[in-house]
């Protein structure tokens, strides 16, 4: 199968910066093609020689000049694989940069909505089969082409009859690799899939595993798995099966013309139209193109293998990007963390049959928050709470409105200067398998450890790393496995706030904290020197009581605002929300 036009378009963006090392790979191609042409030149001229009665004067110079060739045949060989393989390498390298720089561009809704198992079978099996495309077949495409090029019109030229009789099965072979590649490109697609799928399985039941143990569901996840893999076995077998019948064909055809050669070869030297030396020279010529002719189907496989990985991995590349760089970023006249948002308007759109509807998450919410103030926003389950966390990020953008900070819209803000001063702390906190230390510092890498300290102090983490085995520098495990949730809460706080940012918006991030704790924790965010602007993002009105300004949401519409006196003196909807926040038992015990 032939790459499309949009399979080059993929192509050549990641090989026209090799270029160079790829030009000179192809030099050496064309040397080694050039001896290879010589040597059955040689060859046929020296039987040639011992058929007319010469003796070994005659013949040794021609033996020191085949070894010649065969010499620079075999150092321009290894050259052009030294120039064209590493190209595949640099090539996966380059891609690898990028799929990972797409992947951290992306928003939080692409990334809820792909499976880890695929993205990391993108990264790693497709990337090995992208690698093997630049190098491997473009390499041997690349010979065959020159080996057809260079050793089809010397075999016309020996005998024209005997060329074309020869040379008969070489389309069919041709004709049956089209067919077959084409089958291969499916099956390869099919069974990354499949991969991906087993690989995003298998990284769910891994951390899932206590859930499984704990549900006796070892016999049933198994099965599953199980069925995954049979799945996966079967379209590899597939993909096997059909790639291994191009050896045959291949071979069966190679074996053809080699007899027909032979047979109508020594007819034309018997009837004098060709001589012994020809039909020698003529032999290994066919030879040259019969080897290269073998290897085309594996080669076209390997090659239809990359080209499908390669479309899936633009698949996230190409992926559009619902949060951009603004082309001329604006930087405000002063940071001091003031927060507006003028009738900011979030929808998710999705396909119910064939309409497209569009469901309106947040809608045309307005709210002022001064510099330094302590502002909340609660409300029910599914009331818009998290979406308007990362609106104030800019994890994600308005629809329309506006979400500005100091006096700028945050669309026309670099988004490393907007991330500096508008800090997120999730609700989930992940942890990396490293040190404590290594992990507060993840977005401050040059924060002393007074300074952490003080941060962390700060979040209500001093007693806690006093009590781990090597205070700061503990290893806290693959997601923050060794601490309590709590205690992960607090050290992603800890980690905002040695940013220092001017705004800090914290999406449940206390949740996991007993009432007396998250208190502490709170007093001791108001009572910084110069304290951020604090947006609360919590489903607890306890936690929220001392807010000097709260935001009710209901079905995305912030419905009321004002203090905890006020709304309790003039909202329903959020007096039924305190009536079942006060009902809940109190938190037992720090967590």
């Amino acid at each position: 199968m032939v790459a499309t036009s949009s399979s080059w378009s993929c192509a050549w963006p990641w090989l026209r910066p090799e270029s160079r090392r790829f030009l000179l790979g192809l030099g050496c191609l064309l040397a080694t093609n050039a001896a290879a042409l010589a040597l059955p030149l040689l060859l046929g001229n020296g039987v040639q020689r011992m058929a007319s009665g010469g003796g070994l004067e005659l013949v040794l110079p021609v033996a020191w000049t085949m070894a010649g060739a065969a010499a620079v045949l075999g150092a321009t060989r290894v050259m052009s694989r030294v120039f064209l393989f590493n190209v595949g390498r640099d090539i996966e390298y380059a891609l690898r940069k990028a799929f990972y720089a797409a992947l951290c561009r992306q928003t939080a809704a692409y990334m809820e909505s792909s499976t880890v198992g695929d993205l990391m079978t993108r990264a790693t099996g497709d990337m090995a089969n992208v690698r093997s495309m630049f190098g491997f077949a473009a390499l041997n495409l690349i010979n065959t082409a020159l080996v057809y090029l260079g050793n089809i019109p010397l075999l016309f030229r020996l005998d024209a009859r005997l060329a074309v009789c020869a040379l008969l099965p070489f389309p069919l072979v041709l004709l049956a690799i089209r067919v077959v590649t084409r089958s291969v490109f499916v099956h390869v697609q099919r069974a990354q899939e499949d991969q991906a799928a087993l690989t995003s399985r298998l990284h769910q039941h891994l951390e899932g595993m206590d859930v499984v143990r704990a549900f006796a569901q070892q016999e049933a996840e198994s099965q599953r798995f199980a069925q995954l893999n049979q799945q996966l076995f079967r379209s590899s077998l597939r993909v096997g099966l059909v790639r291994n019948l191009l050896g045959p064909i291949t071979g069966l055809m190679g074996a053809a013309s080699a007899a027909v050669a032979l047979w109508m070869g020594a007819a034309r030297v018997m009837d004098g139209a060709l001589t012994v030396g020809d039909l020698v020279e003529f032999n290994a010529r066919l030879a040259l193109l019969t080897g290269p002719t073998l290897a085309l189907g594996w080669t076209m496989a390997v090659w239809q293998r990359g080209i499908a990985s390669l479309a899936r991995v633009h698949q996230v590349l190409d992926a559009p990007r619902l949060v951009e760089e603004p082309e001329h970023a604006v930087q405000p006249l002063q940071r001091q963390g003031a927060v507006v948002l003028e009738n900011a308007i979030v929808h998710n759109t999705c396909q119910r049959g064939t309409e497209t509807v569009r469901q309106e998450v947040l809608s045309n919410i307005t709210w002022a928050i001064p510099p330094g103030a302590c502002v909340a926003v609660v409300g029910p389950t599914g009331s818009g709470k998290t979406t308007l966390a990362r609106v104030l990020a800019r994890v994600m953008d308005v629809q329309a409105g506006r979400v500005v900070v100091d006096g700028v819209d945050v669309r026309e803000r670099a988004l490393s200067d907007l991330r500096q001063d508008v800090a997120l702390v999730p609700q989930e906190a992940l942890l990396f398998d490293a040190t404590l230390l290594e992990n507060l510092r993840l977005g401050s890498p040059d924060a002393t450890r007074d300074a952490v300290t003080g941060a962390a102090h700060t979040a209500g983490l001093a007693a806690d790393i006093s009590a781990l085995p090597l205070g700061l520098d503990t290893v806290v495990g693959e997601r923050g496995v060794t601490l309590s949730g709590g205690q992960r809460q607090r050290v992603a706080l800890a980690r905002a706030l040695l940013r220092h940012p001017k705004v800090l918006v914290l999406d449940d991030t206390l949740a996991a904290l007993d009432g007396p704790t998250q208190h502490q924790v709170m007093e001791a965010l108001l009572a910084l020197p110069h304290r951020p602007t604090v947006i609360l993002i919590t489903h607890r009105l306890a936690a929220a009581r001392q807010a000097q300004d709260l935001l009710v949401l209901v079905d995305g519409h912030g419905c009321d605002h004002g203090t905890h006196e006020q709304l309790l003196a003039r909202s329903q909807t959020y007096q039924a929300l305190w009536g079942r926040d006060v009902a809940q038992p109190p938190d037992q015990g720090p967590s």
